[in-house]
């Protein structure tokens, strides 16, 4: 079985290959399965994609994928779309979820025990560091929304760390996961919840990055225009 862990990127230049080598490193000592990563850079005005091309002709489990355009979702459903793995997933470059998590995807997975597998910070038995009151706050709110306004029981659709079947990815797309920005990782999980996919909270270890370069306002403002947007997808 083989497993594809995108990492999305924009203008990370000063972190790219020290961390995209410490993920490798884990990978290659911890984990039996098939795993590879795919670096997907999403409009990088700055050496993003050249330290990336360099990291790609040294480790021969990493692939390059370049989106002309901003957007997490473009850079998803382009580097998603051209993969020929079996579980296809995502991470942030910052590491921010531990990687001990990546045992778990691999074990569920392998069982065939789900088709979607989400990290949630908002789990009883999660352990959240280091994050700062108003960003907790705006999570809590946006997560609490997102289950009145789709009658779901996902309780983090916005953390950084999903994964799902490759074969069930056109089923979440023609059912409306479509947005180009952030809120398609949260679309994933929504829809899979809604058609019945079997779907499995994971309690994460998540350490906040004080250099994130999300901007919690603005998505927050993106997230209820596009939750808007999927509520009369959804309806009609």
């Amino acid at each position: 079985m083989i497993f594809e862990i995108v990492i999305p990127v924009l203008n990370e230049e000063a972190t790219l290959q020290n961390n995209t080598e410490k993920i490798l490193q884990y990978i290659e000592s911890h984990l039996k399965e098939d795993f590879r990563i795919c670096i997907a850079d999403n409009g990088s005005s700055d050496a993003t994609p050249q330290i990336a091309k360099e990291l790609v002709s040294r480790f021969s489990k990493l692939r390059f994928v370049q989106v002309s355009q901003k957007g997490v979702g473009r850079a998803l459903k382009e580097s998603w779309g051209t993969s020929n793995a079996d579980i296809i997933g995502y991470m942030d470059l910052d590491i921010a979820t531990s990687l001990e998590h990546l045992h778990t995807v691999e074990k569920e997975f392998s069982s065939q025990n789900v088709d979607v597998l989400y990290g949630s910070r908002l789990n009883k038995k999660s352990v959240v560091k280091n994050r700062k009151l108003i960003r907790g706050i705006i999570s809590v709110f946006f997560n609490l929304l997102v289950r009145l306004t789709f009658k779901t029981s996902i309780k983090d659709s916005m953390c950084g760390f999903k994964f799902l079947r490759r074969d069930k990815l056109n089923l979440l797309r023609s059912n409306g996961a479509v947005t180009d920005g952030w809120f398609f990782c949260a679309e994933i999980v929504i829809l899979a919840d809604r058609l019945g996919l079997k779907v499995l909270e994971l309690p994460v270890v998540w350490t906040d990055d004080p250099n994130s370069k999300v901007k919690i306002l603005k998505l927050a403002l993106e997230y209820l225009k596009n939750m808007n947007t999927l509520k009369k997808k959804i309806k009609q």
